[in-house]
């Protein structure tokens, strides 16, 4: 059984790093060199701060889902709702500076700050994923919010 598991990882982390290389030759034609190279450092800097976010929780998760049983459902539950309120927090915050007329500097410096928050609950959520064996929800969790941002410029 965990076996299955293994192999599903490895499967979706063959995903996870097909998809860059399938969408950067797409992105470098629809885009000149100064949108791709914003675009590439803006992922660059959301990747590096999701981490600074995430303040190692995800391995502190882990152990805790792991080892204190007991307390497993009441930490997913908070885990859960604290996800779901940032989660709707961002999404009103870019909905807000898309719908208003602000400087293109400003803009960048959230979406920047916005997805490396997002990406940081996404690696919170990937660590549960990973400790009660949901291969396929970490697979699907991984490519997304790995490609997504990718997808969404290209198209």
């Amino acid at each position: 059984m965990k076996l299955k598991h293994s192999y599903n990882y490895i499967t979706g982390s063959f995903i996870q790093a097909l998809i860059p290389i399938l969408f950067y030759p797409i992105l470098t034609k629809i885009t000149d060199k100064e949108s791709f190279g914003k675009l590439v450092t803006a992922i660059a800097f959301s990747t590096i701060l999701s981490y600074l976010f995430s303040l190692g929780l995800p391995a502190i998760i882990s152990r805790q889902l792991i080892f204190d049983k007991r307390n497993a459902s009441k930490l997913k539950k908070y885990i859960d709702s604290v996800s779901k309120f940032i989660l709707l927090f961002l999404l009103i915050f870019n909905l807000i500076i898309y719908f208003f007329n602000i400087c293109y500097t400003i803009k960048l410096f959230i979406l920047i700050i916005s997805g490396s928050i997002f990406l940081a609950f996404a690696q919170i959520k990937l660590s549960i994923y990973r400790a009660e064996f949901k291969s396929l929800n970490f697979i699907f969790l991984a490519v997304s919010s790995n490609g997504l941002p990718l997808i969404i410029t290209t198209f």
